[in-house]
């Protein structure tokens, strides 16, 4: 293994994909259109994990915190999987999201900085297509364990595997070198450039995320009716998403360089806005589908800015929970059903405010961080 690290690192990505879609089947077997609160509490803790990692500077300072905060994520589904009921899956959500926003920053950020010859591009596709993969295979495994074995069961050993996982990586893991606190000002990170430039389409992206995995965990067999021998709808849906996510990553990677991601980052949330005001009107599924390949395309460019400004897990830390929210309205507004397609279809035609400065969508060769110069 020619870089140990940065391979453990997206191993660990891998898992996160698995139980991001394993529990949407789990979720929706229990609680049905209940599945929103476990969904907003566990992008809740998200939040609450990525802040406490900027407020406080010592949760990101020694080498073996990222394994640490790991670790305390398998915990959660050890929780989960010695008890059961409707709050151990809400609560256990809850603790889940903490423990994997405590852990993200300092993940991306090792990610980024772990030795190899690999380019920030290229390490953000290979990050989200083993995500991916795992988002593929989640579903599947958790059918497959149910045949066999209690879902607590598959719990219990999914817990213990993140601990042994994350352990052995700990010994790897390189001291941070700490960021001047003047430099993790609002005032500092953001300068000159407005709202606009540096959040909302990061914002956004999540906010369609976190309103499409849970809509479609509570109302999928509503608006969608596929089946494939005993594959149910859930987890074909889940197979599909996952290969839009990638191809998504995939598509941006390689058509980046012949558009300018400014116009991309306006032009892409209103179609995303029609598309959400036409499943409204015509309640016709596979249009959540189209959107969902338009926000892989939108997020590429949202992770890629990202890495052009951070320096540490703190400041992802900040950038991450200051657009976290936007799951956490997202999830809150499938709760609403199908009405909530309209609340995030209004937050998509906010770039209307800066119609007037699109610049020309063809621009061959275009540096991404040019356009934010």
């Amino acid at each position: 293994m020619k870089y140990p690290l940065f391979n453990l690192i997206l191993l660990v990505s891998f898992l996160h994909g698995v139980f991001a879609s394993g529990f949407i089947p789990i979720l929706h077997d229990k609680l049905g259109d209940q599945a929103s609160w476990p969904f907003a509490l566990y992008f809740v803790g998200l939040l609450l994990g990525q802040l406490m990692i900027y407020w406080v500077g010592r949760l990101s300072q020694h080498r073996a915190l990222f394994a640490v905060y790991e670790i305390l994520f398998g915990a959660s589904l050890i929780y989960m999987g010695f008890f059961s009921g409707t709050w151990v899956l809400t609560l256990g959500r809850g603790w889940e999201g903490i423990a994997a926003g405590l852990a993200t920053p300092l993940l991306f950020t090792h990610l980024i900085l772990a030795p190899n010859n690999i380019e920030n591009k290229a390490k953000i596709v290979r990050y989200n297509a083993v995500y991916a993969l795992g988002y593929v295979m989640g579903p599947v495994l958790v059918k497959l364990t149910l045949l066999r074995f209690e879902i607590q069961t598959f719990l219990l050993f999914s817990g213990l595997l993140f601990m042994v996982v994350n352990a052995a990586m700990i010994p790897l893991l390189p001291h941070f070198e700490p960021v001047p606190k003047a430099d993790l000002k609002l005032s500092k990170l953001f300068g000159n450039i407005n709202w606009f430039d540096k959040f909302y389409s990061l914002f956004y992206g999540k906010c369609f995320y976190g309103f499409l995995l849970t809509f479609l965990t509570s109302y999928a067999t509503v608006y969608f009716h596929w089946q494939i021998g005993k594959i149910d709808t859930i987890t074909l849906l889940t197979l599909v998403l996952a290969f839009i996510f990638a191809g998504g990553q995939q598509l941006g990677a390689k058509t980046i360089k012949y558009f300018n991601p400014r116009s991309l980052e306006i032009i892409i949330p209103l179609t995303m806005a029609i598309t959400l005001v036409l499943f409204f009107a015509l309640q016709w599924g596979p249009l959540l589908i189209f959107s969902a390949v338009l926000q892989a395309y939108l997020l590429f460019i949202a992770f890629l800015n990202f890495t052009q400004k951070i320096r540490s897990g703190r400041e992802f830390a900040l950038f991450n929970s200051l657009s976290d929210p936007g799951m956490v309205i997202g999830a809150l507004c499938a709760g609403l059903g199908l009405k909530g397609a309209i609340i995030v279809a209004a937050l998509g035609v906010l770039p209307l405010l800066y119609w007037r400065h699109l610049p020309h969508v063809l621009s061959k060769n275009i540096a991404l961080h040019s356009t934010r110069s």
